[in-house]
């Protein structure tokens, strides 16, 4: 014999199944792009003006950052950074990494990112014009422990580089709350002047991704590049370390 609870309880496994499938269906949608970088020849080699009588033919470049974020504002933008996946978890010095990192938008508004390799494409016709640009970058922290002590100094193979500017709007990503984009690219593992870790490589066993993003200007001549180097502050977190080992 039915009870005159049974259909309610019925009722409420059929809404929990239904809220289920929305759940996975939001879930997956919460990835908003991906690029995989190692895929792509990035056009980022940009146009000089013509060489002047008497120009040197050494070339410079020069980046001035105008602001710090020490410390962070409290009301910068939340986000959380994952190194996700590496292509293997034992290196040597001067190795190639492949690594995969999700930028993640954990706060409550949405977030414009860069989210383009060619820099070039952003370059005015005029070379010798100034031009402005935003710039993600992304890299690896290293960190290490010796004792009761850690260190972290970043992979010195350099960071990856997304690059966009609100005219060119195919170059910019928004981000919305709880979505996230996947970036895949490489660089370089190579550790120097990082005593005492340098001189002890098992001490070297995490590997975390770390995201930066700046609003820049950039005057080219034929020989000189100036670049002005606004930070956009981030109230960053990181999701779990990758082990790896230094051979």
């Amino acid at each position: 014999m039915l009870s005159e609870r049974q259909p309610a309880r019925l009722f409420i496994h059929l809404a929990a199944v239904v809220a289920l499938g929305m759940c996975a269906s939001i879930c997956e949608a919460q990835q908003a792009a991906s690029i995989d970088l190692t895929q792509i020849e990035a056009r980022d080699e940009l146009r000089r003006p013509a060489a002047r009588p008497g120009d040197s033919t050494k070339r410079r470049g020069m980046i001035q950052p105008v602001n710090s974020c020490d410390p962070v504002p409290k009301d910068a933008p939340s986000v959380r950074t994952t190194l996700v996946w590496l292509d293997r978890n034992e290196h040597s010095q001067g190795d190639e990494v492949k690594f995969e990192v999700r930028f993640f938008n954990a706060g409550n508004v949405p977030l414009k990112i860069p989210f383009s390799p060619h820099l070039a494409d952003l370059q005015p016709q005029d070379p010798s014009r100034k031009f402005a640009y935003s710039q993600m970058s992304v890299g690896l922290d290293i960190t290490g422990t010796v004792g009761n002590t850690s260190y972290i100094a970043t992979a010195g193979g350099g960071s990856v580089a997304l690059y966009g500017h609100e005219t060119h709007p195919e170059t910019m990503l928004t981000l919305r709350p709880g979505e996230w984009a996947q970036i895949v690219g490489t660089t370089e593992m190579f550790v120097s002047d990082w005593p005492p870790v340098t001189h002890a490589k098992d001490a070297i066993n995490r590997l975390d991704a770390t995201v930066s993003i700046d609003q820049n200007e950039t005057l080219l001549t034929s020989t000189d590049a100036a670049t002005i180097e606004r930070h956009i502050c981030l109230n960053q977190t990181r999701g779990p370390s990758l082990p790896i080992k230094l051979q």
